[in-house]
C-alpha cells in the first residue's frame, strides 16, 4: 500500500532533504529511521523534491509503502515525540497505488524571505541591510515579471546538476514588502523548479537593484539563456518551500508561517 506523509522542517541545522552517504543529518534520513521504528519495517521514503542544506520547508510531502494498514494518528503522534524540535509530520494518508510525491505535484510554491533590517524576530530570513526605495520595489517587480513569462532557465541552474531538461512553466511571480517590519519576501510557484534556481534568481534580481548588474544583461540571461558576468546565489536560510499541489482535496496544503 502506498502512503503520503506531510511534514514541515527548520532546515538550518540539516544537510537538506536528501539522504546522504557521508551525513545522516538530512531530512529524509531523520523521517525514515523514525517511521522503521514505528512500523517495525525498513521504510524508505520518497520526497516532492530536493531542498539544500539550511533550507527550510512547509507541508512538504513525501510517500512511502507499507504492506499494510496501520494507526495513521498514533504514528504521527509518536513520530513527533521522536523526531528533533526542527522536525514535524502533520499526517500521514493512505493514497492510490503509484501516486508518486515527486512526479505528481501540479505546483510547488516558494517563498524567499529578506529582511531589510535587523531583527531576531523575524526567523528564516536572510539579511540584506540596504535602504530600498519605491524605484528598487517596482524594479524587482518588473524582473518578476521577466521570470514569469520566461521558458528556459538554464542559466539559474547550479552548475553540477544532473538535468537536461531546463523548462519551467512560472504560474505566478512577485514581490511584497511590509515597510513597517522591513520584511521583503519574494513569491513564486512553478510546475517545477531546478536545482538553486530561486536562490540564483533572487540573486541576479538584488545585483540589478544594487547595480551590480544591468537590467539589459538581466532580461538576456532569461530569454537567451546569456550567462551572468556577476551570477550569486542568495543564502540558504532565506528559503522555504511553501507549498506543493496535487490537486487533491485530501492533500491539503499546510500554513503554518
Amino acid at each position: 500500500m502506498r502512503f503520503f506523509g506531510c511534514t514541515s522542517y527548520d532546515g538550518s541545522l540539516y544537510h537538506g532533504w536528501q539522504k546522504q552517504e557521508t551525513t545522516a543529518e538530512t531530512i529524509q534520513s531523520h523521517i525514515d529511521r523514525c517511521l522503521s521504528v514505528l512500523l517495525r519495517t525498513e521504510i524508505i521514503t520518497t520526497g516532492c523534491g530536493r531542498t539544500d542544506t539550511g533550507v527550510h520547508a512547509v507541508g512538504y510531502y513525501f510517500h512511502f509503502d507499507h504492506f499494510t494498514t496501520f494507526d495513521y494518528n498514533n504514528t504521527v503522534c509518536h513520530a513527533n515525540k521522536i523526531l528533533p524540535s526542527g522536525i514535524v509530520i502533520h499526517h500521514i494518508t493512505p493514497v492510490e497505488e503509484g501516486l508518486h510525491a515527486r512526479f505528481d505535484a501540479i505546483t510547488r510554491s516558494y517563498i524567499y524571505k529578506i529582511k531589510l533590517t535587523k531583527n531576531p524576530f523575524l526567523p528564516f530570513h536572510s539579511e540584506w541591510l540596504f535602504q530600498l526605495d519605491d524605484a528598487g520595489f517596482t524594479l524587482l517587480n518588473e524582473l518578476a515579471s521577466e521570470i514569469k513569462i520566461a521558458t528556459n532557465f538554464s542559466v539559474y541552474c547550479k552548475t553540477g546538476s544532473d538535468v537536461s531538461n531546463y523548462i519551467c512553466q512560472v504560474f505566478s511571480c512577485n514581490w511584497t514588502w511590509n515597510k513597517t517590519t522591513g520584511e521583503l519576501l519574494f513569491h513564486i510557484t512553478a510546475n517545477r523548479f531546478l536545482r538553486g534556481m530561486i536562490r540564483l534568481l533572487v540573486g541576479m534580481m538584488i545585483n540589478v537593484v544594487r547595480g551590480k548588474i544591468k537590467i539589459q544583461e538581466a532580461k538576456a540571461s532569461l530569454h537567451e539563456q546569456q550567462a551572468l558576468k556577476m551570477a550569486w546565489s542568495a543564502p540558504a536560510e532565506g528559503l522555504t518551500l511553501h507549498s506543493v499541489d496535487y490537486g487533491k482535496s485530501y492533500l491539503p496544503p499546510i500554513s503554518m508561517v
